[in-house]
């Protein structure tokens, strides 16, 4: 099969009728990929280069990026949502396609993980147990295996099915181990191993052509990550004054339309900007809580603050890019193809295209 030729075509730009879509609501973005209210994809976006990403998504995003939509410029259109896609692919931690989200990629993430850990204080039990468990040592020599996978089908085979074996084990292990703990720091360490095990084991399902095995996992993980998640933001930042993000202080680095994405996945209710009316309601200027927080403010917590938006950045935008990859697994069942497979094909286009930083492929 020619992959690209037969399922894809290679498009410069979005065409007016896709960004129309997009304006009406007729179709919404998901990381790497454009669907319609069915959950058919209409455009898959993949990255030119798979780039060393942040796990915690601590990063400087632009404020006003995520306020596109009520742009009505056609013609600037497709440049900004690809600057969204590029931007929640560096806020979740993640990539956009699972077809390149290889396993030397999510190896290469974990150790972000322990090189951001190890910059902390040393003397926290926690981090040194996590840093010398063995099940961590197991989870990164098994992903390393799958990096240099064999020629050779039956070892490939045997590769792929012990590496699937001990991504489940090891998923649930950090599932757990996340349910537990109350350090925000740990939770966020806890929760990408988890989202990376789930995520491997997936996609070496998908590998071995169990595809509908592969969506099954993937919805189980996706599931799982999805409530823990929202229970770890209501206990971490929603639990006391959540409209104190409606204050001066994070105006310039937490507009409403984040504000609203974040309040949309956490209480799983696609309100918008409605939200902004609770929050008024809820807001009191008088309460102690915006006292000491006015005082801390001139007290320069500004790092303080810019962390605490990176983390629901990176929760909202992870959960994201997570959906985009629920649709790409049921396209490769749909269609009978391997993640490697399309990657295999989609590699000789990057020369040809090495002026985007992201491949538009249309459906042939």
């Amino acid at each position: 099969m020619n992959m690209i030729g037969d399922l894809f075509s290679v498009e410069r730009a979005l065409p007016e009728g896709v960004l129309y879509g997009l304006l009406s609501g007729q179709y919404s973005l998901h990381g790497g990929v454009i669907r319609d209210a069915g959950g058919q994809i209409i455009r898959h976006l993949i990255p030119a280069a798979e780039s060393a990403l942040n796990p915690f998504g601590f990063i400087d995003s632009l404020p006003g990026l995520f306020n596109t939509y009520q742009l009505h410029n056609l013609t600037m259109m497709t440049e900004q949502l690809l600057a969204i896609s590029t931007a929640t692919m560096a806020m979740s931690g993640l990539g956009l396609a699972v077809s390149t989200l290889g396993f030397a990629t999510l190896h290469g993430s974990l150790n972000r993980v322990e090189k951001t850990l190890k910059d902390m204080d040393q003397k926290l039990d926690w981090i040194k147990n996590f840093l010398d468990s063995e099940r961590r040592a197991r989870f990164l020599s098994a992903l390393q295996d799958l990096d240099h996978l064999t020629a050779d089908t039956h070892r490939r085979e045997h590769i792929l099915l012990s590496s699937r074996e001990k991504f489940g084990e090891i998923a649930f292990h950090y599932l757990e181990q996340w349910k537990l703990t109350t350090d925000v720091m740990e939770s966020m360490s806890f929760q990408h191993y988890y989202c990376a095990a789930f995520l491997a084991q997936a996609k070496c399902s998908a590998e071995l052509e169990m595809y509908d095995t592969a969506i099954k996992e993937f919805q189980i993980g996706l599931h799982n990550w999805q409530n823990n998640s929202r229970t770890f933001i209501k206990n971490n930042f929603f639990q006391e004054q959540r409209s104190r993000f409606l204050l001066s202080s994070y105006s310039e680095i937490a507009p409403i339309a984040k504000i609203a994405g974040w309040m949309d996945f956490v209480y799983e209710d696609p309100r918008g900007y409605n939200w902004l009316d609770e929050l008024r309601q809820e807001f009191n200027p008088e309460s102690s809580i915006f006292s000491f927080l006015s005082w801390w403010d001139r007290e320069n917590e500004a790092k303080r603050r810019r962390n605490e938006i990176a983390i629901l950045d990176n929760f909202t935008q992870r959960n994201n890019v997570l959906q985009g990859f629920e649709t790409q697994f049921r396209y490769f069942a749909d269609h009978k193809i391997r993640p490697s497979s399309l990657e295999q094909a989609i590699k000789p286009l990057l020369d040809n295209y090495a002026d985007q930083d992201v491949l538009i492929l249309a459906s042939a």
